[in-house]
């Protein structure tokens, strides 16, 4: 360790950090004896020549750090649960009931000036319902969410001891950011901090179904009565089939209320879809929950609709494994990992709908 960098150190600790020290030093940096050897294992040595202070955590374990004025070192390796001990609380706690939620929200937290932002990950496979706390108190939380853009202030939290705490119900690998503001507006009113949509209308089809030839899909439309996943079509062409394809219909809608609370959910689709209502772009999606916020793209009347629906490469592997060489679409320096495997689902499965925002 170089001398200014002990000298910070312990500057530092005097000041009221807390340090955790794996090793003491006792050479400066370089190959050669100096002077500096000398200084920095006296500066070292005084540092640790304090008061013994001993911790336990919440699960007993005891261990302990040595007082220097204002500040302290904890001798690592550091095993205690969580620095609770030190003072400092849990950034993120989850649970569900009585349940910690170990393993099931993947979180970060950083702030920008005055706001704290944490984004939080549903990882359990499934949907989830998660009462969270967040070190953070003084300040408003919203939920922003990236995929759709939409930021909702929450309406049912409560603050205190240095901590906000507020619930969201999470759909299968859905992710959220919380955003802590300054105290502006103050919206609760005892609700759900989730949108609660209610649906108006459903889009039935039939659906013109338009896939790509160069991809091995059909050469001309097909039409579909009903959504159904491609796996299970007949058609080798459909079943066995990796891209782009583009599902068209029109629909008849005549309820009259305020365009900017309606939205389109899509129900299931694999594995990224892509909206256009008369043929303006809604938006991209590839996570649940599968909706956009419609925003005035619809109209009183018919309204064309058209999704694209892209899938992975594993069907067309697949089907391309049964063939010879020069029959493949698609090439793979792996093909006997092919070998058992089955086809994923894929394309638009539905129901599609037309919600209002009830919230």
């Amino acid at each position: 360790m170089s001398l200014p960098v002990a000298n910070k150190l312990d500057e530092l600790i005097r000041q009221g950090a807390t340090v955790l020290w794996m090793e003491k030093p006792v050479h400066t940096i370089g190959l050669e004896e100096s002077e500096e050897n000398t200084v920095l294992q006296k500066l070292i040595a005084n540092l640790f020549d304090g008061e013994k202070v001993s911790y336990v955590d919440e699960n007993g374990f005891q261990f302990e750090g040595i007082q220097k004025e204002k500040g302290r070192i904890i001798e690592g390796p550091y095993l205690a649960k969580s620095f609770s001990p030190l003072g400092v609380d849990k950034d993120f706690v989850a649970r569900n009931g009585d349940k910690l939620l170990h393993g099931k929200l993947a979180w970060n937290h950083r702030q920008d000036r005055e706001k704290d932002i944490y984004f939080i990950s549903n990882q359990s496979g499934k949907n989830l319902h998660a009462e969270m706390s967040f070190r953070v108190e003084g300040k408003v939380p919203v939920i922003y969410n990236a995929v759709s853009g939409d930021t909702l202030p929450c309406r049912q939290w409560n603050s205190g001891g240095g901590r906000t705490n507020l619930a969201y119900e999470f759909s299968v690998d859905e992710s959220v950011f919380v955003l802590f503001y300054p105290i502006n507006k103050d919206v609760r009113n005892g609700t759900s901090n989730n949108i609660t949509l209610a649906e108006i209308c459903k889009i039935e089809g039939p659906w013109t179904l338009i896939f790509d030839p160069q991809y091995g899909g059909p050469t001309k439309p097909v039409v579909m009565k009903n959504l159904a996943d491609w796996t299970e079509n007949a058609d080798e062409r459909i079943r066995f089939y990796s891209g782009v394809a583009t599902y068209k219909t029109l629909f008849d809608f005549k309820e009259t209320a305020d365009q900017q609370n309606l939205w389109i959910d899509l129900g299931d689709f694999a594995n990224i879809a892509e909206v256009r209502l008369n043929g303006e772009s809604v938006g991209i999606c590839w996570t649940l929950p599968h909706r956009f916020r419609l925003d005035g793209h619809l109209k009183k009347g018919e309204n064309k609709l058209e999704i694209d629906v892209v899938n992975t490469w594993n069907n067309r592997l697949i089907g391309d494994h049964r063939l010879s060489e020069e029959k493949c679409i698609s090439w793979t320096t792996a093909p006997y990992r092919l070998e058992g495997r089955p086809l994923l689902p894929a394309g638009l499965l539905g129901p599609v709908t037309i919600r209002k925002n009830a919230r």
